[in-house]
């Protein structure tokens, strides 16, 4: 997580605006395509391969892998139609397009590994495809000024995700022998979709305006607006991370229990979730501004300055968003899933109607939309917990 912060900090202070921009942008699509082929099936798949047997685990898996496969393949070869008739110019194309099938593989590794109680090696391949090459690009951007470009950032990159996936999957393979003669279930994956279905649903929403944002932002703003919101998000959304690492993580789990319980004791797990997540935002807002006001010029990263009003209103929406997630884990508990995903959908759906309507505002329509959209969706989730547990009383 650290790296993670710290690299947005280092490519604003060594690439251009341009270039800084152009690095969020494939980020978000790599992010995005990799939900795509995802599906989110990985929530049955894990489910399936902790609760059975050593021959029955290797089954699922080679089941998934084949699941994930096709859908990459149907990807890949869509992209690469697309770019061989002309219909995509962007120069890194074919490097993001590897970036987002090397991603997936490393993610689903990660998760299998978990699935199968391994989680020291399983942090291991986290660290490979996050961490690592991270602190490569860092170290590089620092010290050698020949390896300043975005081609650097980009290859390392892909050689961190290259190498998880590989430990990933030789561990996993080291472990059950997996032969590819062996039979695909297809009614074992048939069964598995419409759990998968219902997490894609639930999660469309976010991960759509977080793909939006950055595409909104590039086609209405200039080049350093664009730079200024890749960076002040990477920083903002850091809260997200530490949250789930060191609140979330926590006060889930007796969430779900407590769901199971009465209303009395959900409330009670909920409120406690509550006030660790508001004294942490609270933490995060001062150091963010005091970062904003002091910070930039010490890091020789001053001409982003001009844009406080993305910064505060990114810093916004991310609180939101934070916060949303308190009744929403309550909601979750109370298995009231399709209320989440209708959440979701309709913020994604005001979140557009907000930055076209502020369209006016080139550089700041939106930020401002996307805190909108989560101002909503905290009140969405809020309302219909509350709802929710007196219904159950």
């Amino acid at each position: 997580m650290a790296g993670k912060l710290v690299v947005f900090l280092a490519l604003a202070r060594f690439l251009g605006n341009a270039e800084v921009g152009t690095f969020g942008l494939i980020a978000v699509t790599v992010a995005y395509g990799t939900f795509i082929t995802g599906m989110e099936f990985y929530n049955y798949t894990v489910r399936d391969v902790a609760r059975s047997s050593h021959a029955q685990q290797a089954s699922a898996i080679l089941n998934h892998i084949s699941l994930v496969g096709s859908l990459q393949f149907m990807l890949s070869s869509g992209v690469l139609l697309a770019w061989g008739a002309g219909l995509l110019n962007f120069k890194f194309t074919l490097l993001t397009l590897a970036l987002t099938v090397m991603e997936q593989w490393a993610q689903e590794g990660y998760r299998i590994l978990v699935a199968l109680s391994r989680p020291v090696l399983a942090s291991v391949t986290l660290f490979l495809r996050q961490g690592i090459w991270v602190f490569a690009v860092i170290l590089g951007l620092f010290f050698f000024p020949n390896l300043r470009t975005l081609d650097f950032v980009l290859y390392c990159w892909i050689c961190g995700v290259t190498i998880s996936a590989l430990v990933a999957g030789f561990a996993v393979f080291q472990d059950f022998g997996l032969s590819w003669d062996s039979r695909i279930d297809i009614q074992w994956i048939a069964r598995g979709l419409p759990v998968a279905l219902v997490f894609f649903g639930a999660a469309f929403g976010l991960r759509t305006i977080n793909f939006l944002d950055r595409s909104f932002q590039a086609k209405l703003g200039s080049d350093a607006s664009l730079a200024a919101y890749v960076l002040f998000f990477g920083l903002a959304i850091s809260l997200i991370s530490v949250l789930d690492a060191g609140i979330f993580s926590f006060g889930l789990p007796k969430i779900i229990a407590a769901g199971r319980g009465s209303s009395h004791d959900l409330r009670r797990e909920v409120k406690n979730l509550l006030k660790p997540t508001l004294v942490a935002t609270g933490i995060f807002i001062c150091g963010g501004a005091v970062f904003f006001e002091f910070g930039l010029n010490l890091l020789g990263i001053g001409r982003y300055a001009e844009y406080g009003t993305i910064f505060y209103a990114l810093i916004v929406s991310v609180t939101l968003q934070a916060w949303s997630m308190v009744p929403h884990f309550g909601l979750y508990a109370l298995h009231r899933e399709k209320l989440i995903m209708y959440g979701h959908l309709f913020a994604l759906a005001l979140f557009v109607l907000f930055t076209l309507s502020w369209s006016g505002s080139p550089e700041t329509a939106v930020a401002f939309a996307r805190a909108a959209a989560f101002a909503f969706l905290l009140a969405w989730k809020a309302f219909f917990f509350i709802f929710s547990v007196r219904k159950v009383s």
